[in-house]
């Protein structure tokens, strides 16, 4: 907007061909020329009498008007020449350089030829102006009363500064034509209106306010120059011609913004049906006040103390703006009151804002770094960034109870994972388990918007978490039955995995809005689950026991929705080995029965049997290998073996009676019960094998020598010792138990171990 646009169209009829000019761009057209219609010579010729309409279209050759052609702008020179200008002499007029050889036009702007009908006006405009490429600077006068905080804060919402002047000639300039306001500016203080700079009282200087430098030139009057703790702001004085003062920041004055640039500002709010412009800007005028001029036809200006919104075009559309306080201005968000439009609300609200499309504006106009927005922290004076920062938007009939609708005609997926936090518990004879964890599901809603979200997706939480539809699960345990659970938080996040939606400018607020297709929905539940688990116990305390819970998609059928796996589904971050029993592995599956998509989620525990060996099997084995000694004590001495045999088996009926009150009861025999029943039937058979021993050393004390005498009588007797077998030998006896009892002991092991390990076997395989 407000920018000369130069544009040239040449018809040369010797080459056939249209020139077209706008600026820098050149573009040839060759015309296809219908010979047969041409005279004598094949000459070209622009026949008069016709009619040359700018701005319409001519539908008929009668031609006719549609106000929707019509040329909306100011047009500073207007030339129609008789011949083909050259491209050269084009540019020249288009640098307002006219060629000395050119022809006075025919048609002229100039020239007093044209008569004006309808809204047209007449104004000034220098050649400089037009054919330069840069703004010139202008101004615009606030009449209202303001301190300097706010004055700075008020030109920055409309893209400009407050006016330092440079120079004398200019500081004189803006004194006189501002002087006339200063029954308006005064108060008890003679300032007529800031000056756009501060001072720094480090330095004890005066530096601008767009770059921290020390000014240049200045001209404050001698008294009222220093800077101090009172006096850091300075302003225009009125009862000394050009001169400057010193004063404090807090006392109100007038307001004279500087603009180097037009700014764009952009009306939001209007429905997309609405005939209203959305991008407006301004200039300088001859009486310096705020005019928003839209790109097309509308315009929002002060008229009888309110701001009234008119269009060039429509003249049925008006609008007046509901004015809270006096000397508000429609910058920012406010009501208005609209009529003619499109659109069918009487009432609405616009924003008006300077701001740029990455900013965020706050409701009184100022701007803001968009990523400001809803970060839990107050940027806006008004605390307008901080409201309304719902991250979810759900679209008009939406139901939390109703899933999200599929995709082609596929299973709506959630992906699911676990975080094994803990094992708090892990319970032998209650045959339960306890466990900390963290179960995130993730899934995709197509019906929702999202709102300002951010790439941390922890910071994207979604508060009203019962407004949008979550999975929900049944927890089954190794029983088949329910498990217990505990939730202790619960929280929904939203993933950004796209770009932001194209702007949507009938809202006022600037969101960032994104899809809810292709960004993910995160549900994190931080629970404790409490389960049962059949222990397999044969081979206590070596034994391995695999326990497992189910998660089931209940509400969904695998037509509606399946479950994913997440990465690895499955992570363990607690410690594994626990009082008893060590975490091996744990397992991830997913498969579908009874039409419901199911996790199966294993955990394999392997039993620290460390503390057994230590405590039960070394003492245990040593009490038999002290029983079994006792066969090498003299076959005589059955006093202190069978006290040592007895002493030992006590001992181990002792060790055997305190494990069995601290491990689980079982119909079954585990392991450990195999080693001492083993052991005791060791110890039983060595305390019987040495009664035995005794019975027979006792019996053969009697009856070891025997007479024998021959049949002939001539001969004399004599008595003869009588070889026995072993059985009937207890020093033979003894030396054969010696090698039988270690060989019987690892035989009895043996086959106890084998049926645990098939009882084991058997166990397993029915549950699988």
């Amino acid at each position: 907007m407000f920018r000369w646009v130069h544009i040239a169209v040449g018809l040369n009829l010797t080459a056939r061909s249209l020139y077209v000019v706008n600026d820098d761009a050149v573009t040839k057209i060759n015309l296809k020329i219908d010979y047969s219609k041409i005279g004598v010579g094949n000459k070209l010729e622009v026949r008069a009498g016709g009619r040359f309409v700018l701005g319409q279209r001519l539908y008929t050759p009668d031609g006719g008007f549609h106000i929707l052609e019509t040329l909306d702008g100011e047009i500073a020179d207007y030339r129609l020449y008789d011949s083909f200008l050259m491209p050269n002499d084009i540019k020249e007029i288009m640098d307002c350089r006219d060629p000395p050889t050119l022809r006075k036009p025919i048609v002229s702007l100039n020239e007093d030829i044209f008569e004006k009908v309808g809204g047209v006006e007449l104004q000034k405009v220098y050649l400089d102006t037009i054919c330069s490429e840069h703004t010139t600077e202008f101004y615009l006068f606030f009449s209202e009363k303001r301190n300097f905080p706010d004055s700075v804060s008020w030109c920055r919402k409309i893209k400009g500064e407050i006016i330092l002047p440079q120079s004398p000639e200019l500081n004189e300039k803006l004194y006189h034509q501002f002087l006339p306001y200063r029954e308006k500016c005064q108060d008890i203080w003679t300032h007529l209106f800031w000056l756009g700079f501060n001072g720094d009282l480090a330095t004890g200087t005066w530096r601008n306010l767009r770059d921290r430098r020390p000014i240049e030139w200045f001209n404050f009057l001698s008294q009222y120059k220093t800077v101090t703790n009172e006096s850091q702001c300075a302003a225009t004085v009125s009862h000394d011609p050009y001169k400057w003062a010193s004063c404090p920041c807090g006392i109100e004055v007038c307001t004279l913004c500087n603009f180097t640039i037009h700014p764009e500002l952009r009306l939001r709010g209007p429905c997309k049906i609405s005939l209203l412009d959305r991008t407006f800007s301004f200039r300088e005028n001859d009486k310096y006040d705020l005019v928003f001029d839209g790109v097309w036809h509308t315009m929002i200006m002060f008229e009888n103390n309110n701001w009234v919104i008119k269009s060039r075009l429509y003249e049925e559309i008006t609008g007046t703006m509901i004015l809270k306080r006096k000397g508000e201005y429609p910058v920012g968000v406010h009501e208005w009151k609209i009529s003619g439009d499109r659109c069918t609300q009487e009432k609405t609200k616009f924003l008006l804002t300077s701001c740029n499309k990455d900013q965020y504006t706050c409701n009184d106009g100022s701007c803001i770094p968009k990523d400001a927005r809803c970060d839990l922290s107050v940027h806006c004076i008004d605390e307008s960034d901080e409201i309304d920062c719902s991250v979810v938007e759900l679209p008009p009939g939406y139901s939390q109870r109703i899933p999200p609708p599929s995709v082609q005609a596929e299973p709506l997926p959630v992906y699911i994972s676990f975080n094994v936090t803990s094992i708090k518990k892990f319970d032998l004879s209650s045959f339960s388990i306890g466990i900390d964890m963290l179960i995130t599901l993730m899934w995709e809603d197509r019906r929702l918007k999202y709102k300002n979200i951010r790439e941390n997706y922890r910071e994207n939480l979604v508060g009203a978490q019962s407004s949008v539809w979550i999975p929900r699960f049944k927890y089954r345990d190794g029983t088949l039955s329910a498990a217990k659970l505990d939730v202790h938080s619960q929280a929904i996040y939203v993933k950004r995995l796209t770009e932001p939606m194209p702007d949507d400018d009938t809202t006022i607020l600037e969101d960032r809005l994104y899809s809810g297709q292709g960004n993910t929905l995160i549900l994190e539940q931080e629970l404790t689950l409490n389960f049962k688990c059949y222990f397999h116990l044969q081979m206590y305390p070596f034994d391995r026991q695999v326990c497992f819970m189910e998660f089931i998609l209940y509400e969904l059928t695998k037509n509606l929705g399946v479950l994913m796996k997440d990465g690895d589904g499955i992570t363990f971050t607690g410690k594994r080995k626990l009082l008893e029993y060590k975490l091996l592995s744990e397992e991830y599956r997913i498969y579908t029965r009874d039409s419901v998509s199911r996790v199966r989620i294993l955990m394999e525990f392997q039993n620290l049997y460390g503390y057994y060996i230590g405590n039960t099997f070394t003492p245990t084995l040593m009490l038999v290998v002290i029983c079994y000694s006792c066969l090498l004590f003299d076959v005589n001495d059955f006093e202190d073996r069978i006290m040592v045999s007895l002493t030992a088996l006590l001992v181990l009926a002792t060790f055997f009676s305190q494990v069995s009150q601290t491990i689980p009861r079982t119909a079954y025999l585990k392991l450990i019960d195999v080693w001492f029943l083993a052991l005791i039937t060791e110890v039983f058979a060595v305390i019987i094998s040495l009664v035995l021993i005794e019975v027979l050393r006792l019996r053969n004390l009697s009856s070891t020598v025997v007479k024998v005498a021959p049949l002939n009588k001539e001969k004399t007797s004599k008595w003869v010792t009588v070889r026995s077998s072993w059985l009937s030998d207890p020093k033979k006896l003894n030396k054969a138990l010696i090698i039988f009892y270690p060989v019987s002991l690892f035989l009895l092991l043996f086959i106890f171990g084998s049926v645990s390990t098939y009882n084991l076997f058997i166990s397993t395989w029915e549950d699988h």
